[in-house]
């Protein structure tokens, strides 16, 4: 599953709300998230009738905890039980990893793509 910030930020000049250091820290927190959440992912349906592999993309408020605020569907794909796999993957995920020390936000927002072909890999 790919993850990406929801506020882009050009890691060369800390543009987005995060000053330089915070980008590098947030990127590595990103990973970890990402790594928790695919590792609690399964999904048992077939996709073998769609031209196209199901993807979804999840937003996720997150308190500096790693408390799960919030999670919804940004973006659905086609296939319903797919979308409810990715939901069971965030729930059981959280609480998620906490933020570094040093980042200073009290909650953000994450984005997270599923798709089939990261799980088969």
């Amino acid at each position: 599953a790919r993850l990406e910030q929801k506020v882009q930020v050009d890691t060369a000049t800390g543009r987005g709300g995060w000053s330089l250091q915070e980008s590098t820290m947030m990127s590595t927190y990103l990973e970890e998230v990402r790594s928790r959440v695919r590792a609690n992912w399964s999904y048992a349906g077939s996709s073998r009738a769609e031209r196209t592999p199901p993807e979804a993309v999840v937003l996720l408020k997150v308190q500096r905890d790693g408390t799960v605020l919030e999670a919804n569907l940004k973006r659905r794909s086609a296939n319903t039980l797919f979308d409810q796999s990715v939901l069971r993957a965030v729930q059981r995920s959280d609480p998620l990893p906490p933020f570094p020390a040093a980042f200073r936000k009290t909650a953000e927002e994450l984005e997270i793509t599923f798709n089939l072909r990261d799980l088969e890999e």
